[in-house]
């Protein structure tokens, strides 16, 4: 007991001296580095520690969760050990029965038990499978398993038997856009965010985590059961996620902007949906810039359908240049830049410059704010767009307005 006291009063002096606390608030940050927040045999718990974190924001997290009971005191402690120049991320195993020297110890010295891989919005299957195998605690994830799974949305299961995802995940079953099969039948389904793997992680595993992260943003289950609806439509319809915007069901949505026209089933509107979101990710960076692009490719989308009159002709064309890119693209360059003007290609069912319509399929992995402005979008009279010389983007109603925006803002290089 002397020799805790010794060390409580040690560092309350280190504190003081370095002029940081009072005297009261030092002893305080003393007792907390050899006082645990909880009692002996306190279970351990999943940490995680996300890529770009500082150690301020690791402490504020391990409050609120309970762990420790004191931010600043590990801060101060991490600053001493080094943590800030040594963090990894990933899961890490800890309890509210350690101390922040022993907590620290920990970030500092194990090896995550989990690793956090983090898929950007808006990319395609290639560079998904890309990003899964270059970790090295992936020993059984095979990038060429992922993209055949992904262009053929079947696996094969432990006993040798071939299992279509469609059986497991309902938002799978929808019809093919405009009569043409898509290039990969999991193309857009993959839903951007960071995962949690660990060395058992099967190509299988993976896939399968990403389909229920997407499920989890349309219809989250109960606690403890998150993907509880994936499999049964209708019980996924009747516990929907909502649009924070408006606060109605994101089926709701769905069914007030896709008419049967995009076809009956509810998969088949959600498609189209993650299609036009798609297209929009690709487009865009900010909240801003997908409200008006989003307006502009549904408004052209409804003249396609012939839900919508154009106040000129040749508007049931989206002219989306990220549709050629994506029909361009190869596993070595997924997003070319185009060398010559959009109409100038001929590059089948993706090229929009040709076809009325959306594309056969979503052409990225949207973000979730691309996919709820293309469920909701905004009401508007847009049927263009450019990006300009000032880097923001300008809209117009006809080609004259168009080239007058052209010609006042130019165009971004």
């Amino acid at each position: 007991m002397k020799k805790r006291q010794r060390l409580i009063l040690v560092l309350a002096l280190l504190l003081l001296t370095c002029g940081l606390v009072g005297g009261y608030t030092a002893w305080t940050i003393g007792l907390n580095y050899i006082e645990p927040s909880g009692p002996a045999g306190s279970p351990q718990i999943l940490f995680v520690i996300k890529d770009g974190e500082t150690t301020a924001q690791i402490g504020d997290d391990l409050v609120a969760q309970k762990i420790i009971s004191n931010a600043l005191a590990f801060r101060l402690w991490a600053r001493y050990a080094g943590l800030d120049h040594k963090l990894q991320a990933g899961a890490y195993k800890i309890s509210a029965s350690m101390t922040i020297p022993e907590i620290v110890t920990v970030f500092l010295t194990d090896s995550p038990v989990e690793h956090l891989v983090t898929i950007p919005e808006g990319d395609r299957i290639w560079q998904i499978a890309s990003i899964f195998a270059a970790q090295p605690i992936l020993q059984k994830f095979s990038s060429a398993d992922f993209i055949k799974i992904a262009q053929t949305g079947t696996y094969t299961d432990t006993t040798g038997k071939s299992v279509a995802l469609t059986s497991e995940y309902w938002f799978l079953n929808h019809d093919q856009q405009n009569g043409a099969a898509a290039k990969f039948a999991l193309e857009g389904y993959l839903f951007p965010d960071s995962y949690l793997v660990d060395q058992d992680s099967t190509t299988v595993d993976v896939i399968r985590e990403m389909l229920n992260d997407l499920g989890e943003h349309l219809c989250p289950g109960p606690s403890g059961q998150p993907d509880a609806y994936l499999n049964n439509e209708q019980q996924c319809e009747a516990h929907p996620a909502l649009d924070p915007a408006t606060n109605q069901s994101i089926f709701a949505l769905l069914k007030a902007h896709y008419s049967d026209a995009d076809g009956k089933s509810m998969a088949d509107k959600l498609d189209h949906a993650l299609t036009l979101a798609s297209i929009v990710q690709r487009e865009t960076r900010t909240d801003a810039a997908r409200q008006g692009v989003t307006s502009v490719y549904y408004n052209r989308y409804l003249v396609g359908k012939g839900e919508l009159t154009p106040p000129e002709g040749g508007l049931s064309l989206l002219q989306a240049d990220p549709t050629l890119q994506y029909a361009l693209g190869t596993p070595a360059q997924p997003w070319p830049q185009l060398q010559q003007a959009g109409n100038t290609y001929n590059l089948g069912a993706y090229d929009t410059y040709q076809n009325p319509g959306l594309p056969p399929g979503p052409i990225s992995s949207p973000g979730y704010a691309a996919f709820l402005q293309s469920i909701n979008p905004a009401k508007t009279d847009y049927f263009y767009f450019i990006t300009g010389a000032d880097h923001q983007n300008h809209y117009a109603t006809t080609s004259q307005q168009q080239q007058e925006n052209i010609n006042k803002y130019g165009l971004s290089s």
